[in-house]
């Protein structure tokens, strides 16, 4: 290869390596404009600010485009934007605990079951399917009581959708008696049962 073109590739890896965002960081402006609009409920205002940032259209550093992200969704929660809400929280949720949003993007997916149209379930089970079962031990107080119920509820629902059935069973039988997801929950044991046999 001709020298010309190899210091035209070295230059262009150069170009894209400093292109890539640092790993930490302070917020842009643009971030801090989005998160003092949302403190104001200023949501339609906020979101597309968030997108911005989550989709790395700013100088945001990798955490803070996480932390983009994470807020993007809850913005669209606010605004009924459900599928967009979703959206966000799948992308979280699929890039695992090394995301600075990821733990909390648990509590948005599991409140979205009880305000997103029943439609959207399947892909609220396949974001949730991304955490293991201790993601509930934060929500083991009484006043977390909901949050442990639907999370185990749901958690229960992605393992019987990866065929883990046992592990869905314990998770089914973990959740408490008068919830609002306490009967879904007895009706898909007796559907796992059904598929294993008796335990």
């Amino acid at each position: 290869m001709p020298r010309a073109l190899v210091a035209l590739a070295l230059s262009l890896l150069a170009g894209v390596a400093q292109a890539q965002p640092a790993a930490e960081g302070p917020p842009s402006e643009t971030l801090s404009q989005a998160l003092r609009l949302y403190s104001q409920e200023r949501y339609d205002d906020a979101r597309p600010l968030f997108e911005a940032v989550a989709r790395g259209r700013t100088e945001d550093p990798v955490n803070q485009q996480q932390r983009g992200e994470l807020y993007f969704a809850r913005v669209c929660v606010h605004l009924r934007r459900y599928p967009e809400a979703i959206g966000a929280l799948e992308r979280i949720a699929a890039s695992g605990p090394d995301n600075v949003s990821y733990r909390s993007a648990f509590h948005w997916i599991v409140d979205l079951h009880g305000r997103a149209p029943p439609g959207l379930e399947p892909r609220l089970i396949t974001a949730i399917g991304h955490y293991h079962d201790d993601a509930l031990g934060e929500y083991t107080q009484p006043e977390a009581r909901v949050i442990f119920a639907t999370g185990a509820y749901l958690l229960g629902r992605a393992r019987v959708e990866q065929h883990r059935y046992e592990e869905a069973l314990a998770l089914f039988r973990r959740v408490p008696e008068n919830t609002r997801v306490s009967a879904p929950a007895r009706e898909w044991t007796h559907r796992v049962l059904a598929t294993i046999g008796p335990q």
